[in-house]
């Protein structure tokens, strides 16, 4: 378990005891402040299970876009709730953006709360991998070929 969450890659290669073992509840979650006080919602909620992004700042002093793995955080929307059907975890969305931009600061904090256990998530993720690297191959290929040569 890192400070703040897991990045995606990372949770990916860890065996599934550890990140288990990571799952934080109320009273350990990085983050519990800011949702106690319903501060730091990005407006962002998803439908499937209940995710929520939140903005924090990590140890470098860089923006960090937490994946709150949670179906009971409070965190305020700041009169812009934005609702979608699939977070990027359900659609592993999360998943093709690490594989295509590796450590672009996104996050993943599974909680107690979580609609879906992490054996449930890590292997709905880890089976979606072959898949998804076939497309951003195959998309990497038609780009190419698309390409005017000088």
């Amino acid at each position: 378990m890192r400070r703040l969450g897991w990045g995606i890659q990372e949770a990916l290669n860890a065996p599934l005891d550890q990140v288990q073992e990571s799952v934080v509840d109320c009273g350990t979650c990085p983050v519990n402040i800011l949702c106690l006080a319903g501060r730091g919602g990005t407006g962002l909620k998803f439908r499937c299970c209940g995710v929520t992004v939140v903005l924090v700042t990590g140890l470098d002093g860089a923006d960090v876009r937490l994946m709150v793995d949670c179906t009971n955080h409070q965190f305020e929307d700041g009169g812009r709730a934005l609702e979608f059907e699939l977070c990027p975890l359900c659609s592993h969305g999360a998943v093709e953006s690490e594989l295509l931009w590796p450590h672009k600061n996104a996050r993943w904090l599974p909680t107690v709360h979580a609609k879906h256990s992490v054996a449930l998530r890590l292997a709905s993720c880890r089976a979606a991998l072959p898949d998804i690297r076939k497309r951003i191959a195959r998309d990497a290929e038609i780009g190419e070929r698309g390409r005017v040569k000088p």
